[in-house]
């Protein structure tokens, strides 16, 4: 915390101009405070918002790395689902970066730790329907 030079009482008796006011961001994009980046409802286009409506947490945003997981999997991510960031750089959202597990007990691929098979199978899954739209798409 940054002395400003005036106590607490005297800051909030200050004219209501005085105080800071936050902008938002125009691209959607910010880091958290825990190093994540986040993205904000500039971000998405309005075919996605209800995805976006769907795994907002509680400060409107929702974390890229588990943005970009549920786009590739075409669907909005549980709470219980968990994204993971395999090198361990926070920043690095590349979808081959990323692995999908289960939070909780008793659950197929429930351990967050390397080896969780939950995330091939989801992988398997959005690769089972991308190759089922390319067989129904006509030949072009």
């Amino acid at each position: 915390m940054k002395f400003t030079g005036i106590c607490k009482s005297c800051w909030s008796a200050q004219p209501k101009a005085r105080t800071f006011r936050t902008r938002r961001n125009p691209s959607g994009r910010g880091v958290s405070w825990h190093g994540y980046v986040t993205i904000g409802k500039n971000g998405v286009t309005d075919t996605e918002l209800d995805m976006f409506d769907a795994m907002r947490n509680g400060s409107g945003n929702v974390l890229e790395h588990r943005w970009v997981m549920a786009k590739h999997l075409g669907r909005a991510l549980s709470t219980r689902e968990c994204v993971d960031h395999m090198d361990g750089n926070k920043t690095n959202n590349a979808l081959d970066n990323l692995r999908i597990y289960v939070r909780g007990k008793n659950d197929p691929g429930s351990a967050p730790g390397y080896g969780t098979y939950y995330h091939e199978w989801q992988m398997s899954l959005a690769k089972i329907r991308e190759l089922e739209h390319r067989l129904s798409s006509p030949c072009t």
